[in-house]
């Protein structure tokens, strides 16, 4: 430890004792200061609150007792632990001595670089100190020689600016002498402007010198000259077959040479509109499609237009209104309205003859070709538009743009509905001539009119989806309502919807036609197919499809997206579907009435034989019935049926036989008995509207056709043997009927109601027994 120093008194103090003891305070200081900084570095912690923390058992810590380790070790583990920790420690060693050897490698040989690396430096250091001493004095050397030079020439400086003066003076005194000769060779050579240039460098000279002799032959001379230049420079400007860049810069020139602007700009003006309109001539005269068409109009007529524009007004209107002059300033807006007139009449021209054109092109479906196109011209015309924007062109172009637009989305929709009709018109054909035997799946055929109706609008709004692509500068970049408009108006609206409109309508139309005579009936599968068709449109189908459209043209109000509403034609959907089910049943019962009306019409009741048979007619009932219960069951599905208490129902008539048994015995009136029956039985409601299911269906076609039966024989008289025989059809019926109806009871009370009526209707009412019939029926 190092002793502080003693007190002792400033005058008495040695001073060399006191800088001995300061020096040794700052290295003490300054070693402590390295510790701390190694011990900083390794992680070293000398506090006591850092030996108290240290674990003697952690072989990382500077505390580490090995003794300590063993006997801990000895006392907790195994012989099978201690053999695993003993080659766990000589791995560690292994890797530990590795890394101390490879850190040694790396820090000698860091050490070595840094070594040289200070040996150069002290090397270079050498070599740039000499380096700098000697540029110092050669600096030192140029220094004293400019002030040498500069003292030398002081005297003659002022000497040579004026010489240099002179030289110049002459050489405009020299250029001005020659200008006659350099303006004649400009003009043989054909170099009006730089003829223009030299004539306007020199004839503010000419004129302030002017009443000297020598310069006024100069000033007639190059005077004479220039004229002649301006007729050749207005002679160029009438030239027919000038182009329209050669006439900006003849008059440029004459504009310099001070001619009347007025008389410039309208001849300017009635010149170029000329060349405009043989452009036009030669563009509308193009017979070859649009594409070559819209090539031609954007190089030659639309380029020159905008040429036009951009020269008449830096020549005229941007020069004019730069003037301070008030009569300049007003030529300036005579000639602005004299261009917007002639340009406005110009491209009225051109419109009408691009939209007929873009027209023609709007009814092809592919659409891409058509928006490059429109797109092309937009873009050009967008261009002249902002060198002259009082006159409309941009306002003209969106018109056209949205109408070709309009025209091209009616055409595909146009090609939707066609298309619609074209596959119904195949399903008819197919539902019409194919054979009995070989009748085609309702199920397919509804499939495949579905999906082609689904993959036809698919194909269209993927066509139409071009229009609003990124690279469209039109649709992105332009009017903001365009693609609101397009979206909404031309393809949900326009497109998609009133395709569903179309196919709802044509559906509905079906029903129409079958009580026009003049019109041929549509088949009743083809009813029931679109009956299907608009049930799972109001299901699932125009949510699909106005979904997919909605997605692939979205819109967005405060940030939200903008829906189609199909509430309406959703509910539309569902009574188009009812509508045409209703009508279904109608004309199928109505077909198997007709079958029951004429054997009941054409056949002799009273004189009727013993029954034997069934009639063939009612087994063709049963065929028929069963067909269409087969033909709706692959549309829609089963359904559900009433349960019954009883099945004795479905074989025998006992209710019937005893009802006509007492009118019999008793004496009794068999009307009077049938009206009190009537009171206590259910009314059966015969053309109401049926479910969309399979049973609710068949059950609507058999109440008509049974109800067609009992008005038949209402109309007929029975002998004995032909109420018989309408015992043994009622009975074939209902042994195979009850199965395709919803409820029996309604099959059971409309077979009952004919045999109690055809009691009624009978002049001998003796009844078979059930036996009989039931023998005769499984006969058959």
């Amino acid at each position: 430890m190092v002793e502080p120093p003693k007190e002792t008194s400033p005058v008495t103090s040695d001073d060399s004792t006191d800088r001995t003891d300061g020096t040794d305070q700052d290295q003490q200081l300054l070693r402590k200061r390295r510790r701390g900084l190694l011990r900083m570095y390794y992680g070293v912690d000398d506090t006591e609150q850092g030996k108290k923390e240290v674990d003697t058992l952690d072989i990382n810590s500077t505390r580490f007792k090995a003794d300590q380790c063993l006997d801990q070790l000895y006392k907790t583990c195994d012989l099978q632990r201690l053999k695993t920790e003993k080659d766990k420690t000589k791995s560690e060693i292994r890797e530990l001595d590795s890394d101390m050897q490879r850190l040694v490698y790396e820090n000698y040989s860091k050490f070595i670089k840094a070594t040289d690396m200070i040996r150069e430096m002290k090397s270079d250091f050498h070599r740039m100190e000499e380096e700098m001493g000697l540029l110092s004095g050669k600096m030192q050397e140029i220094m004293s020689a400019s002030a040498s030079i500069n003292s030398a020439l002081a005297n003659r400086r002022q000497q040579i600016a004026k010489l240099s003066g002179v030289h110049h003076l002459l050489k405009k005194l020299q250029f001005l002498f020659e200008l006659p000769a350099r303006l004649k060779k400009c003009i043989e050579m054909k170099a009006y402007s730089q003829a223009v240039r030299y004539y306007s460098k020199a004839c503010g000279v000419l004129e302030m010198y002017q009443h000297m002799p020598s310069f006024q032959g100069i000033q007639k001379d190059c005077t004479e000259i220039i004229s002649e230049l301006r007729i050749i420079l207005k002679d160029l400007l009438n030239d027919p077959k000038a182009s329209a860049r050669t006439v900006a810069e003849t008059v440029d020139l004459l504009l310099q040479l001070k001619e009347p602007e007025q008389e410039l700009y309208e001849q300017y003006l009635s010149n170029a509109t000329r060349r405009l309109q043989e452009d036009l001539a030669s563009v509308a005269a193009c017979e070859m499609d649009v594409a070559e068409y819209v090539r031609l109009a954007h190089s030659s007529f639309l380029s020159n237009l905008q040429l036009l524009i951009g020269s008449f007004s830096d020549l005229f209107i941007k020069q004019a209104q730069s003037s301070l002059a008030p009569v300049v300033g007003s030529n300036s807006q005579v000639a602005a309205q004299s261009l917007n007139d002639s340009v406005q009449e110009l491209l009225r021209s051109f419109m009408d003859d691009a939209r007929s054109r873009l027209e023609r092109e709007a009814s092809s479906p592919e659409t891409a070709p058509l928006i490059k196109l429109l797109d092309k011209i937009y873009c050009k015309l967008e261009a002249v538009d902002s060198l002259l924007p009082s006159a409309g062109i941009n306002r003209q172009s969106r018109m056209l743009v949205n109408h070709i637009v309009r025209l091209h989305v009616e055409y595909h929709s146009e090609q939707l509905r066609k298309g619609f009709e074209d596959s119904l018109l195949s399903v008819r054909q197919s539902l019409v001539t194919a054979k009995a035997s070989s009748m085609p799946s309702t199920s397919d055929l509804c499939s495949s009119l579905y999906s082609s109706l689904k993959s036809s609008v698919d194909k269209a709004t993927s066509q139409v989806k071009e229009v609003i692509k990124p690279d469209v500068n039109f649709s992105q970049r332009s009017f903001a309502d365009f693609r609101e408009e397009f979206c909404m108006r031309y393809v949900r609206q326009g497109m998609v919807v009133t395709l569903l409109d179309f196919v709802l309508d044509t559906a509905s139309s079906y029903t129409e036609a079958s009580y026009d005579r003049s019109v041929p009936h549509p088949p009743p599968s083809l009813v029931l197919i679109l009956s299907k068709l608009s049930h799972d449109l109001s299901n699932l189908g125009i949510t699909q499809l106005v979904t997919i459209t909605d997605e692939r043209f979205p819109l967005t109000e405060f940030g939200h997206p903008i829906k189609t509403d199909t509430s309406s034609l959703l509910s539309r959907a569902r009574r188009t579907a009812q509508v045409l089910l209703n009508h279904y049943v109608k004309v199928q019962g109505l077909v198997v009435a007709q079958m029951i009306r004429k054997s009941v019409e054409t056949r002799d009741w009273l004189n009727s034989l013993e029954p034997r048979n069934v009639r063939a007619v009612m087994k063709r009932v049963v065929e028929e019935v069963t067909m269409i219960d087969k033909q709706v069951g692959l549309l829609y599905v089963e359904g559900t049926k009433k349960e019954q208490g009883s099945e004795g129902s479905r074989h025998t008539y006992s209710h019937t036989q005893r009802m006509t048994y007492g009118v019999t015995t008793s004496g009794y009136d068999s009307s009077f008995m049938s009206n009190i029956q009537k009171l206590f039985t259910e009314r059966i409601e015969v053309f109401s509207s049926v479910d969309f299911s399979k049973i609710s269906i068949v059950t609507g076609v058999i109440k008509i056709t049974l109800k067609a039966l009992l008005e038949c024989v209402r109309m007929r008289t029975f002998g004995k043997y032909g109420l018989q025989q309408m015992q043994v059809d009622v009975h074939y019926l209902q042994t195979y009927l009850w199965r395709f109806v919803s409820d029996e009871r309604v099959v059971r009370m409309l077979l009952d109601e004919v045999v109690s009526s055809t009691v009624q209707r009978c002049i001998d009412p003796v009844l078979m027994e059930p036996k009989v019939i039931e023998v005769i029926c499984e006969r058959n």
